[in-house]
């Protein structure tokens, strides 16, 4: 066990940097996390999860008796007395798909200026090829003498932890990646790594570049795993196959692998486009082709689409004008979040679905366990055409058509008579194929899976 004596300041605490924060907590350091939103520190400090990541609120709780773990909206004081800083903000996506690094840089700046002995600062966000050296100079120019004086060592130690199981892979991950030139810094950040991972974990130990480069083509390779098997899914629609049994051959091969193997709307959320978009920014400012990276964004693209076409040729009127086709039409969006387990609508496809189909006309009428509550936020502008209901029955009440678009195991759980009953027409496009397309049609409805 660490001694409280070794102190540790997380900056961030959202997905990565509350899970962060906890773990280490768990292991022992004494930690503090700085977090620029006042209601989140709040809540937390008061012991009051702001996420619902499985083990989360149990372990704050654990954490804030103990008086291992602090939440400030000051990074100057997670910062003062600290000897190492974990850097977990996100760097959401600009116009033209680079990273936008400018909360990275402010914290650099913030520990520059508060640094009061040596410092390493781990760089956990996703950032491009070169970012780690970046941050160094930052410090550097924001507080020369006291890195002089002091010490600077800045290293890459990307996460790899998804939404929904964000603390088991925070405790249990793959492997853990750090990627620095200096040995010494290193040798500390391992140890570090090592009191809070399981026994046994696998460490990857490079240079800050690699580090980098090793995340975003992790997120790239999963990301067109799943637009191969999606154009696959649309094969199969042609030829009469089904996409569950080609996928489940496929998986059998320990080449491939069954994971990211589910035919869908594509690829969504706060990581997969952001990264994938930032590595193609990187690959055109380089000159350096992604051609296959380049068709995995196209083709995530196109199922969206192809998926949001189908629903307006079963129910749009062919000669209405453009903007009207679905005009009258009452559609249920089921699942908003990006996937099950999370509420999370961060480049959801159904900000994609709702955004499509209203701007045909359609009235929609909304349902999700987890994400509900954030339509205004994300979908405010489509207000006077969609309407949030307490339950997927009330959602499909006089509906059209029923939409299925996160995999959440109550929508796989449905009564489907009672469903059908509340209906203007049976009529399913489910679209994370959760439901037994012979069960529906059983019940009356016109079914519509991916890939089958």
């Amino acid at each position: 066990m660490v001694g409280k004596a070794s102190r540790i300041a997380c900056i961030g605490a959202g997905y990565v940097g509350l899970a962060t924060s906890l773990c280490l907590a768990g292991a022992g350091f004494d930690v503090t996390c700085a977090d620029r939103d006042a209601a989140k520190v709040a809540s937390l400090s008061a012991g009051r999860c702001t996420l619902g990541e499985a083990g989360m609120a149990g372990m704050l709780r654990d954490a804030l008796d103990a008086g291992r773990l602090r939440f400030t909206v000051s990074n100057a004081e997670a910062i003062a007395g600290s000897g190492m800083a974990f850097i977990c903000v996100w760097t959401p996506q600009g116009p033209d798909g680079k990273a936008d690094l400018s909360s990275l840089f402010a914290v650099a700046r913030d520990i520059g200026a508060n640094m009061a002995g040596r410092m390493d600062v781990v760089v956990k966000s996703t950032v491009p090829a070169g970012t780690a050296r970046k941050v160094r100079e930052a410090i550097v120019r924001a507080a020369p003498d006291a890195v002089r004086a002091y010490g600077l060592e800045v290293l890459s130690c990307p996460e790899f932890l998804r939404e929904s199981s964000a603390i088991r892979d925070t405790l249990h991950p793959s492997r853990v990646v750090i990627g620095c030139d200096d040995d010494g810094a290193a040798l500390r950040l391992r140890e570090t790594m090592e009191a809070m991972v399981a026994p046994g974990t696998p460490f990857v130990m490079t240079g800050p570049e690699s580090a980098e480069t090793l995340k975003y083509a992790a997120n790239a390779f999963l990301s067109m795993k799943v637009a191969f098997i999606n154009e696959v899914a649309g094969y199969c629609e042609a030829v009469g196959a089904d996409v569950r049994d080609v996928s489940r051959g496929l998986g059998m091969d320990d080449r491939i692998g069954p994971k990211f193997l589910a035919a869908g709307p594509g690829f969504s959320g706060g990581c997969f486009p952001k990264d994938l978009a930032a590595l193609l920014h990187e690959g055109r400012s380089l000159g350096v082709p992604l051609m296959i990276l380049e068709a995995t964004a196209e083709s995530n693209m196109a199922q969206r689409r192809r998926l949001a076409g189908k629903v307006a040729t079963a129910l749009g009127d062919p000669a209405a004008p453009p903007g009207s086709s679905l005009r009258g039409r009452l559609i249920a969006i089921l699942g908003l979040s990006f996937k099950q387990g999370t509420g999370d609508m961060r480049d959801s496809v159904s900000l994609y679905f709702a955004r499509e189909l209203c701007a045909r006309g359609a009235s929609l009428s909304l349902f999700d366990p987890e994400a509900s509550q954030k339509v205004g936020e994300f979908l405010g502008e489509l207000m006077p055409s969609i309407k949030v209901c307490p339950d997927e029955y009330g959602a499909a009440a006089g509906a059209d058509a029923v939409v299925i678009l996160t995999d959440w195991p109550r929508f796989a759980a449905m009564d489907l008579g009672r469903l059908g009953a509340v209906m203007g027409r049976r009529l399913i496009f489910d679209y994370r194929n959760v439901l037994s397309g012979a069960e529906a049609a059983a019940e009356g409805f016109e079914y519509h899976g991916v890939g089958v």
